[in-house]
């Protein structure tokens, strides 16, 4: 499932269908692929791709996601990886 957890590569496009049934609407909002829109989204990830070529993304903890990990984590069952 997509979540703010810092230091975690994850597969965008895969994991947006996994939770939402359908794809990313990046053509929706005017962007030519899924990288250019991620890429215009702001500074909360950094980019790059596995050696197949898949678009991976590292989610990179500010100081508002910070406090909503520890509300997070403070939930029942739920697991932090690479939490500091």
């Amino acid at each position: 499932m997509l979540g703010v957890v810092p230091n975690v590569l994850f597969f965008p496009s895969e994991e947006y269908i996994d939770f939402n049934a359908k794809p990313i609407p990046f053509r929706k909002i005017g962007y030519a692929s899924l990288e250019d829109f991620l890429i215009d989204s702001g500074d909360f990830c950094k980019i790059s791709r596995n050696s197949s070529g898949k678009l991976l993304v590292k989610v990179v903890e500010s100081e508002d996601t910070a406090h909503i990990r520890r509300l997070v984590a403070k939930q029942v069952g739920v697991i932090l990886v690479n939490s500091p």
